[in-house]
C-alpha cells in the first residue's frame, strides 16, 4: 500500500464523524499485512483524538458518572402439562405500567477511563422472575431480554443494540459490579437509521461541538479492591470523608461482610451509584457501588439504600484477566499507596 493511500485512511480516520463498522472490518480482514499499517494509522489517530498519555493518568477529576437506561422485554411463561414452556405474553398484565412487554431498567454507569464503562448488573441481565396471576393454572414466570441500552449524560444521549453486546462486559457476581467494554461498541445518537452507522464513545465524548461535559485527556480511575467479607477494616473508614454523585460529604456507620453502610437517611437512586473517597488532593478513589435492596425485584429502576458492596478479589481477577488499557489501577488501602 502506498504512503499516499495510508495517509488518505489515516485522514479519513481522523475528520469522519461516524465510523462505518463493517466495511472497515471487511477492509482489514482482506488486505493482511496492510492491516497492521493501516490499524496502526488508525489507533493512533485515536489515541490522539483523546490526548496521549504523557506524564501518565491523573485520578483527581470529578469522576464522570452517567445514567443508563436498559430496556428489557419481558416474556410470561408457564409449563403445559408435559413440561413445555409455553408462551403466554398475550395476556395484558399491565406489569408495573409498563405494558406492551417493556420495562426500562435504571442505573448509574460509573465511566473508569476511554474504553470502560463500571455499572450494575441489573442494566445488563434480569433474573427470571415469578409471575402471579390468579387465571393462570401452574406457576408462571417471567424471563427478560436486553434490547437496548442508553447513556444520558447532562442532556445528551447515546445507545446501542443490546443484541450486539456480544462479550464486551463481565459480571462480579459478589459485588453486582458489571464491566462493560465500550471502546468497541457499536453506538448511535438518537434517531440514526442506518444500522450500520457507529459512533466510538471518545468520539461522541469529546466533541467540542458546543457540548456540556467532555472526559479528559488523561482521565482515570484508582479502584479499591481486594477487600473480602472477612477482612476486618471497619475502623479504616470511620472519620473519612465519602462521596457519591451528588457530590455531599458522607461518612460511614458500619463495614461488614463485604458492605460499606453510610450514615444518613436512605435515599431513592438507581443501581450502581458509586460512591468514592478523597485520599488525597490528587487522587479520588472508587470504593463501592449501590447495592440491591429487598424491594429492588419488583421495582428494577432503583433502590433506596445506604449499603455499598465492596469490591472482592473475584473483582480484581475480573479486571487483570480483561483490561487491556491503562488508566485503571487497583488498590488495597484508602490512601491508595499500593497497587494491585
Amino acid at each position: 500500500m502506498s504512503i499516499k493511500k495510508i495517509a488518505a485512511i489515516f485522514g479519513f480516520a481522523l475528520l469522519t464523524p461516524f465510523v462505518f463498522a463493517s466495511e472497515l472490518d471487511s477492509f482489514l480482514e482482506q488486505n493482511g499485512e496492510k492491516a497492521s499499517t493501516v490499524g496502526s494509522a488508525i489507533n493512533a489517530a485515536m489515541s490522539s483524538a483523546v490526548g496521549s498519555n504523557r506524564g501518565g493518568y491523573k485520578y483527581n477529576y470529578t469522576p464522570m458518572v452517567f445514567e443508563l437506561t436498559t430496556t428489557h422485554h419481558r416474556t410470561i411463561y408457564v409449563l403445559n402439562g408435559v413440561g413445555e414452556k409455553v408462551n403466554i405474553s398475550y395476556k395484558d398484565d399491565g406489569l408495573w405500567g409498563e405494558g406492551a412487554g417493556y420495562f426500562e431498567a435504571k442505573c448509574y454507569g460509573t465511566l473508569l477511563n476511554k474504553d470502560y464503562m463500571l455499572t450494575h448488573k441489573s442494566c445488563l441481565e434480569l433474573p427470571d422472575m415469578d409471575y402471579n396471576d390468579p387465571d393462570v393454572l401452574g406457576e408462571p414466570w417471567l424471563e427478560w431480554e436486553p434490547v437496548s441500552m442508553k447513556f444520558k449524560k447532562d442532556g445528551r444521549e447515546l445507545y446501542f443494540n443490546m443484541k450486539h453486546i456480544g462479550n464486551n462486559y463481565w459480571i462480579d457476581q459478589k459485588s453486582g459490579a458489571a464491566l462493560v467494554k465500550i471502546s468497541n461498541l457499536c453506538l448511535q445518537k438518537h434517531a440514526t437509521s442506518a444500522s450500520n452507522v457507529c459512533v466510538a464513545f471518545w468520539e461522541w465524548a469529546t466533541s467540542s461541538e458546543g457540548e456540556k461535559f467532555s472526559i479528559k485527556n488523561n482521565y482515570g480511575t484508582v479502584i479499591l479492591s481486594n477487600i473480602n467479607a472477612n477482612d476486618n477494616v471497619q475502623d479504616s473508614f470511620l472519620g473519612r470523608a465519602f462521596f457519591t454523585p451528588d457530590g455531599a460529604d458522607k461518612t460511614v456507620a458500619s463495614v461488614k461482610k463485604g458492605v460499606l453502610t453510610l450514615k444518613g437517611s436512605a435515599k431513592k437512586t438507581f443501581l450502581g451509584e458509586p460512591v468514592f473517597h478523597r485520599a488525597n488532593g490528587n487522587t479520588n478513589v472508587l470504593v463501592g457501588i449501590k447495592r440491591a435492596s429487598e424491594s429492588v425485584e419488583k421495582t428494577i429502576s432503583y433502590t433506596k439504600t445506604n449499603d455499598y458492596a465492596l469490591f472482592s478479589s473475584d473483582f480484581t481477577k475480573l479486571i487483570k484477566n480483561n483490561v487491556k488499557t491503562d488508566g485503571i489501577r487497583l488498590t488495597k488501602d484508602l490512601k491508595a499507596q499500593t497497587s494491585l
